[in-house]
């Protein structure tokens, strides 16, 4: 690979060198402080570029707090109820809320950077996809795996870290088929706040990119986080690329009932090269009747316009799938007890950066999950005054943040630098990896 040539020297071990760790324990070293300079430095770090060694990493939230089927409520205590009634009082209908402290019992313990990455909890999914030789087959096998990113979910209301600029994330799961899928995720911008993300296990053929625009808006009773923006996969072995998009997801019951979070919106997932497109409603529960989480789909003909297969079901539960005239269904997707133990583990790097989020985020993340709130509150007040003396620092000395792995391109996109969509030559290329950021 010419990454390797040059640039950064691997170790097939996967030890990592000894200018590598001190620089990872140097800015350990700095993270506690958080001065304006020693973040802004932290931000600007460059990654041994030695090949990063990955391990399971045991995430203080026990997989038990994932909610099962079909749970989808919560009951919020009076002193928090206390809390988001004096928050509503000091923000107006249609108002955007990436500017607003939220407090920390309606957060998820895990960036929003990571929270994109479990997309490809069910990687393998994903992977069986290049072994299709049918295009239609192929994009009903897309639209599995897309499905497949959605039940792993907290119970209530909870909305993942606002990500800090410069903070990144990195994880990799290995497939039963010998070969690696790799994550790379930046925050590019803060405000608007958007994530870059980059995928890659071209053994497989397999390369997937894109970026994020989140936006919160308050509705009155309600909450909602828009996604703008979408990812794309690219099948090497088919010359394919896939264009996926993301629905909202709404918060109720901050006044009345109880604490409840649905996905909404008209999402597609398309084809041009081979002429199919998805399309999947995912449908907010009426007010009086109906069920949480449902969905209704086709996937048709992008050029014709004739449907060929019609979806329907409850995303978090299991979605059927029929012919056109509604016959011969089938299973598309379905959640079962044996799902959790199926799943690929995700492994992480080992050590972190201290801007990495799980580093990052450490201790709000414990803090959480000890449930002190007190602690949790002042040490990501601690993290998002830091970033905020960081802006101010570069504005004094007329300096602009550039990201690490990410680069706008002519059309205003941000692009993974070094985005890789050779076809995989096994006579020359033994594996893929990954090292300081880089995936070569």
């Amino acid at each position: 690979m010419s990454h390797e040539s040059g640039f950064f020297h691997r170790h097939r071990s996967g030890s990592t060198s000894s200018t590598g760790s001190n620089s990872n324990s140097n800015s350990r070293s700095r993270a506690g402080s958080f001065s304006a300079g020693t973040f802004a430095s932290m931000q600007e770090d460059q990654l041994p570029q030695t090949e990063t060694v990955y391990q399971p990493y045991v995430h203080p939230v026990d997989a038990a707090q994932e909610t099962a089927p079909g749970s989808n409520e919560e009951v919020m205590g009076q002193d928090s109820k206390a809390l988001i009634v004096s928050l509503i009082k000091q923000v107006k209908i249609g108002m955007d809320l990436s500017r607003v402290v939220l407090p920390t019992f309606i957060l998820e313990p895990k960036s929003m950077l990571e929270k994109v990455s479990d997309f490809l909890t069910h990687t393998e999914l994903l992977v069986a996809t290049t072994r299709m030789q049918d295009s239609l087959e192929r994009m009903v096998g897309m639209v599995r795996w897309y499905l497949s990113g959605f039940y792993l979910k907290p119970k209530g209301v909870k909305k993942p870290y606002n990500p800090v600029l410069g903070e990144f994330f990195r994880c990799m799961w290995e497939l039963p088929s010998d070969s690696k899928t790799f994550f790379v995720g930046e925050q590019v911008s803060h405000h608007p706040p958007i994530s870059a993300f980059y995928a890659s296990n071209r053994k497989e053929g397999i390369v997937a990119g894109g970026s994020i625009l989140f936006r919160s808006k308050f509705y009155g009773t309600s909450v909602g986080s828009i996604l703008e923006g979408s990812i794309s996969i690219h099948h090497l072995r088919f010359g394919e690329d896939y264009e996926l998009t993301f629905p909202s997801a709404y918060g109720k019951g901050f006044l009345f009932g109880t604490l409840v979070m649905e996905l909404g919106g008209i999402v597609t997932i398309t084809c041009k090269q081979s002429g199919w497109r998805a399309e999947l409603d995912f449908r907010l529960k009426p007010m009086f009747g109906g069920d949480y989480n449902t969905i209704l789909g086709k996937i048709k003909d992008i050029n014709t316009g004739n449907v060929v297969y019609q979806l329907t079901g409850r995303w978090d539960q299991r979605i059927d799938m029929t012919d056109a005239s509604g016959r011969n269904p089938t299973t598309l997707w379905e959640v079962t007890p044996d799902l959790a133990r199926q799943r690929l583990e995700k492994l992480k790097p080992c050590p972190m950066h201290p801007i990495e989020s799980d580093k990052l985020w450490e201790k709000v993340t414990q803090a959480i999950v000890n449930n002190d709130q007190q602690v949790a509150t002042d040490e990501k007040a601690r993290i998002e005054q830091s970033q905020r003396d960081a802006v101010k620092c570069r504005e004094e000395q007329n300096a602009t943040y550039q990201p690490k792995f990410f680069v706008r391109d002519e059309q205003g996109n941000w692009v993974y630098k070094w985005f890789n969509k050779t076809p995989w030559d096994p006579s020359v290329e033994d594996e893929e990896f990954e090292a300081g950021g880089i995936i070569g």
